[in-house]
């Protein structure tokens, strides 16, 4: 060999050798990883119920809106119908939570009736996590199809902190997240599609707010690629089919109450997050109270005696809407307080235990930040999705308050892209190593030729 060949393999090394990006480079699987997303059912089931357990017996009472999803689910199982008999309006069906919660959560109450409904809220929510867990796998693969992205982005949503601490009230989060998961799973497959705009429906049903989802979903594709304008009479179609899920709940809604809503708790929402108590409390700036707690406001069994459901959801708009009105000077200060609870990846009130399960939280929003500005391994699909739900949250946050349980339903989405990054970075750098040890071999194999 000549030395212009060996100047060719130290051109070889100086410029070959530069990390690829993942559309390029990745391997090429084509079985999904079932067996990677049991395993990861089963990582997140232990890890699901040890984070239960640390915190107390699983009989223990329940916070949040946990024991209100478990209450009708009982009514729904005991053929009651959907009446929240713990409720002010205790006969008459039930306006202010939306469906799918509790009636999924209705199928344990009908098989186990004589259990304690509090295990039953927890261990039903702590499926539905492990269940996201493996279709969050599965959904990965189907982005790139890499075992090691999809396995890695199963593990760190089954032991993700913000997760975990859902279970414990038995929140709806991890039945939405497993809802939009399989949703963008079928929409990843062509023959699938109209089944998944329905799935992708169901979820407005535990999250009104994303009943908005594909108008966001419309303006990232138009601001992420102008030429997916093209598929217009699709995106029709399909979003056409997402609506019949809500459009029947609220047909249902009108048959009770004469008026069309998803829920008659939207005014109650809105007026607690503007108020004075959030917007001159620094306390609970941006945050929500319950209008009991607002000084001043008539209390809601008081109202109740002379007004319905949606009446006092709508006195409850009103109100909100008058203090915006004679308060508008707030409102910049009411909003960065909003965004800040929802978005900034650290507690408001400093904890060390809080801090501490925030960590992962900071860790991941910094991780998809340098991903994000270095432009490598990105799906561009699953960036669309979660630009839009990221519009929707915004919304929903200045709108009504901030939550970082808003900003939790960005996150899984936020994990994959991460470990579809991370597996591309180790393999890049792996190809890399390969490739520079083997041509040092191939130096140093025609060093002595060219030497004599």
């Amino acid at each position: 060999m000549t030395l212009q060949a060996i100047g060719n393999r130290s051109k070889f090394l100086r410029h070959e050798t530069s990390p690829c990006r993942l559309e390029v480079s990745g391997p090429k699987h084509r079985k999904p990883p079932y067996l990677v997303a049991l395993g990861v059912l089963i990582l997140a089931l232990l890890a699901g119920f040890t984070a239960l357990r640390a915190s107390g017996p699983l009989e223990r009472e329940a916070g949040g809106d946990g024991p209100l999803y478990i209450s009708l689910a009982q009514s729904l199982a005991a053929g009651r119908g959907y009446i929240l008999t713990d409720g002010i309006w205790q006969n008459s069906p039930d306006l202010t939570r939306v469906p799918e919660w509790p009636l999924t959560l209705a199928i344990p109450c009908s098989i186990f009736p004589h259990a304690n409904p509090r295990v039953l809220l927890r261990t039903s929510t702590l499926a539905f996590h492990a269940f996201a867990a493996a279709l969050l796998v599965l959904l990965t693969f189907k982005l790139m199809p890499d075992p090691i992205a999809a396995g890695l982005a199963g593990i760190l949503f089954a032991l993700y902190p913000s997760a975990l601490h859902l279970l414990d009230s038995g929140a709806s989060e991890p039945l939405w997240v497993a809802t939009v998961t399989l949703g963008l799973l079928l929409l990843f497959t062509k023959r699938l599609r109209a089944v998944a705009a329905l799935v992708l429906g169901l979820s407005v049903l535990s999250r009104p707010n994303f009943l908005i989802f594909p108008a966001l979903l419309a303006i990232s594709a138009l601001m992420c690629n102008r030429a997916l304008l093209r598929h217009w009479r699709q995106f029709i179609a399909l979003s056409s089919l997402f609506f019949v899920p809500s459009a029947l709940w609220a047909l249902r809604n009108h048959s009770v109450s004469g008026k069309f809503l998803l829920s008659a708790v939207q005014g109650e929402t809105f007026y607690g997050g503007n108020n004075p108590l959030v917007a001159t409390d620094l306390d609970r700036l941006g945050y929500w109270a319950f209008p009991d707690d607002i000084p001043g406001e008539i209390p809601k069994r008081v109202l109740a005696r002379h007004m319905n459901e949606v009446q006092v959801d709508q006195y409850y708009m009103d109100q909100g809407k008058a203090f915006l009105r004679a308060n508008w000077v707030l409102y910049p200060r009411l909003e960065l307080g909003r965004i800040l609870r929802s978005f900034w990846p650290l507690p408001w009130v400093p904890n060390v235990k809080a801090y501490a399960a925030s960590v992962p939280r900071l860790l991941l929003y910094l991780t998809f930040l340098s991903v994000l500005v270095s432009g490598k391994w990105l799906d561009q699909r699953l960036g669309i999705v979660t630009l839009a739900i990221f519009l929707g949250i915004l919304v929903t946050t200045m709108t009504f308050c901030g939550n970082s349980r808003y900003a939790f339903c960005m996150e899984p989405f936020l994990i994959i892209q991460v470990s579809i990054a991370a597996s591309g970075w180790w393999r890049a750098n792996r190809t890399r190593v390969a490739q520079v040890a083997a041509a040092e071999l191939t130096l140093q194999e025609v060093a002595p030729e060219a030497a004599a």
